[in-house]
């Protein structure tokens, strides 16, 4: 009898977080000679409980359904987290030392700003929280996050050039066909399949449409084999009544003309090194010039 070998994702999609990851995975699985796991975001290397509870023979089996995939893959952003990344690279250095390594990249202020919106539409902040007040206690985790040359150096220490593929959410969304030609090419599939959906954006978040009530109702069954009796505009206008209040962000509000300093030279080292305009990226270091 034979036991068949486990299949391994041969890429991984390891950030930047709100920088365009789950259109560019669904863009990705589009293709018919690439596998992206389902979830697209299993986290299994970042999580101690993770790896450890559910084993790798688990994490496998994500990706036993793109066994005849040629590149077959998953998109877990927390994989570039600054204070997961140690654990994360000496877990697939290990499990993985062959990986292919995909790194977008967005504005770094955008990045952040977009971060805050998410959660105040996903309800995981308390409404009483200010922008300041979030900005101040998550100071270290956003702004490191967004040091993109720190994040992918990181990476360049353990894996060699040829194997760390980096884009930028500005290209793919001005030339995405360029860029997904780019990105077949550097996965070893046909870089000439031409995407049904290039333009599309997925997991945007300005509807900001509170998400715990609507997940509710998508489980429910019974409101599930209904839905079809109600009339469009009738579920239209419901769900525009789920959208939940979002405050804005006011860099005015908070001092972190340090941390603009920091993402500005980090910005410029990583445009230089990826041979991009200095000028696609402006960081203002005063708050009260942040403008977008």
């Amino acid at each position: 009898m034979t036991i068949s070998q486990p299949v391994k994702p041969m890429f991984l999609v390891v950030g930047a977080e709100k920088s365009g990851t789950s259109t560019f995975c669904h863009q990705l699985s589009q293709h018919p000679q690439i596998f992206v796991s389902t979830p697209k975001e299993p986290h299994f290397f970042s999580f101690d409980e993770r790896f450890e509870e559910l084993g790798m023979d688990w994490y496998y089996n994500l990706f036993e359904a793109g066994r005849h995939a040629l590149a077959v893959g998953e998109g877990s952003v927390s994989y570039s987290y600054e204070y997961r990344q140690d654990r994360v690279i000496s877990r697939l250095l290990k499990h993985l030392p062959d990986v292919q390594l995909v790194y977008l990249m967005r504005h770094p202020v955008q990045r952040i700003e977009s971060i805050w919106t998410q959660i105040q539409s996903l309800g995981q902040v308390d409404p009483n929280t200010s922008f300041a007040d979030y900005i101040n206690q998550h100071r270290k985790h956003l702004f490191d996050n967004s040091c993109y040359w720190d994040r992918v150096n990181t990476f360049r220490e353990h894996f060699p050039d040829d194997r760390i593929l980096l884009l930028f959410l500005d290209e793919l969304t001005s030339n995405p066909v360029a860029e997904y030609r780019k990105t077949f090419s550097f996965l070893g599939v046909d870089p000439d399949f031409c995407l049904p959906e290039a333009h599309t954006v997925r997991n945007r978040s300005s509807m900001h449409r509170d998400r715990r009530v609507v997940d509710s109702l998508k489980t429910n069954p019974v409101l599930k084999s209904l839905s079809h009796l109600i009339p469009s505009p009738v579920r239209h206008r419901f769900l525009k009544r789920l959208r939940v209040p979002i405050q804005p962000v006011n860099w005015n509000t908070v001092d972190v003309r340090e941390e603009m300093k920091q993402l500005k030279d980090q910005a410029a080292l990583i445009l230089e090194h990826c041979q991009m305009p200095q000028t696609m990226w402006d960081i203002p270091v005063e708050p009260d010039a942040i403008h977008h």
